[in-house]
This record gives structure tokens, sequence and C-alpha cells, in this order.
């Protein structure tokens, strides 16, 4: 298992933390709409599913940070589940969830088309 977190920090950034070390820092406009929002897919190759954490700038001048399912008929992946912990940091708060070291992250400049 490996431990990632997730959170928007100032207007512009979300920072992804790999057992506690950063490990990604992506800097906005974000997504090709020019949202402050950032969709984060979690793949795992072994089981063939995926859900996504999303990152959103609010007009409150704080972050959302959450899970989506990929589809409504998929729900959010048993590997996930009962894993996630949630606490604050100035702008945000800090999504924690533990994970399979084989899954796989990857940040998308879109929102997740079927």
């Amino acid at each position: 298992m490996k431990n990632i977190s997730i959170h928007g920090y100032s207007d512009d950034l979300v920072y992804i933390e790999t057992e506690g070390k950063t490990t990604n820092e992506i800097t906005g406009p974000i997504t090709e709409k020019g949202d402050d929002r950032c969709y984060i897919c979690f793949d795992h190759p072994e089981h063939g599913d995926s859900a996504y954490v999303v990152a959103e700038y609010s007009d409150m001048a704080t972050w959302r940070v959450g899970i989506q399912q990929f589809d409504e008929d998929q729900p959010i992946p048993d590997w996930m589940n009962n894993r996630i912990t949630v606490d604050p940091v100035r702008h945000s708060v800090r999504l924690n969830i533990d994970v399979p070291s084989s899954v796989v992250l990857t940040v998308l400049d879109a929102e997740p088309k079927l």
C-alpha cells in the first residue's frame, strides 16, 4: 500500500504527495477551459477499474477535493473504499487515500469522458 495525499494551495496550485513527499505540483489554470479544476485518475491495472479525484477552486477562496466515480454504473473501486481520511490545511482539505502500490495516477487536462 502507498498513501496519496491531494490538496489545493493558494488559488492555482494542487499538490499530490506520495508517502508524505510532494510528487506533483499542478499549476493553474488547470483545465483546457481555463478552470482551476484538476482531475486525477487513479487506475488499478491489475483490477481494470478506476476512479477520479477532483480538486476545484471555489468562489469562496477555498478548494474542494473529492472522489468521483467514472460512471453511474461503476462504483468507487473496493480497493479505494474505507481508506480515505480528510484533514484541513490552509486553503483546502487534504484528501488522504491508501491505495495498492500498483495504482497509477494520471493528471488529466480536461474532465474525463466516457
